[in-house]
């Protein structure tokens, strides 16, 4: 009998015994797949505008202001995660942020990053990196367009950040490097639950920043470091 004369919506396979399938198809282990993950459709200021995908964050048309926002997933637990934010447009002023914080990180407008009781880190244009409103590094620089890469090792309380390719915390491998563990900012007083990727978009009435994120693995402009996994995975 050839495929043309089964009935149809019939499929030409050999019956099977229980539990084994066709050649050539995979059952997929563990039950469901990755989780999507997004910049939260909640959590964020109601005047910032995401993208159809909610990759996409983008401020007003208003007067100069920051209007923050972050995901709903997070990194916790015992994987090692890697991600990536790019400023896609910086506002005139150049005072939009990208960084992390916690599930109780203030979303409404006028709050920044890493100016906050560490709920938050805040890593600036310039390449100043802001917790409980003290600078606590200062790092490479990053301009419109850039992308910028994040490390967390979430049981460390650890966290690397590069511009590009460029080197961890503009440090060479031999000081920071995720993939053994070497250096990295202490994040651990941000508390011992979820560490949210998050943002501050500045509106402006001509040139309002743009925040794109990057978390699946197809997505990453550059490779992750050994051992670390996509959000969600």
């Amino acid at each position: 009998m050839s495929a043309s004369d089964l009935p149809p919506g019939t499929f030409p396979f050999t019956k099977l015994p229980p539990g084994r399938m066709p050649q050539g198809l995979v059952k997929a282990s563990g039950g469901a797949g990755p989780t999507v993950v997004t910049w939260s459709p909640t959590q964020h200021d109601p005047n910032v505008t995401l993208s159809p995908n909610k990759l996409v964050a983008t401020a007003p048309l208003l007067a100069t202001q920051g209007y923050p926002g972050r995901t709903d997933v997070g990194a916790v637990g015992s994987k090692n995660y890697y991600f990536e934010l790019i400023v896609t447009q910086m506002d005139p002023g150049q005072f939009t942020q990208v960084g992390v914080g916690n599930s109780s990180m203030l979303v409404t407008a006028g709050n920044t990053l890493g100016f906050d009781s560490n709920l938050t880190i805040g890593f600036f244009h310039s390449g100043a990196v802001e917790q409980n409103s003290t600078q606590i590094a200062t790092i490479g620089s990053y301009s419109a367009g850039s992308v910028l890469g994040f490390a967390i090792n979430p049981t460390l309380g650890l966290l690397w950040e590069r511009v590009g390719t460029g080197g961890w915390l503009n440090d060479i491998l031999a000081n920071q490097n995720p993939a053994t563990n070497t250096g990295g900012l202490n994040i651990s007083a941000l508390g011992g639950g979820s560490i949210f990727p998050a943002y501050v978009v500045v509106s402006d009435p001509t040139t309002p920043a743009i925040v794109t994120a990057q978390f699946a693995l197809a997505s990453f402009t550059n490779a992750a470091p050994a051992g670390y996994h996509a959000l969600g995975n």
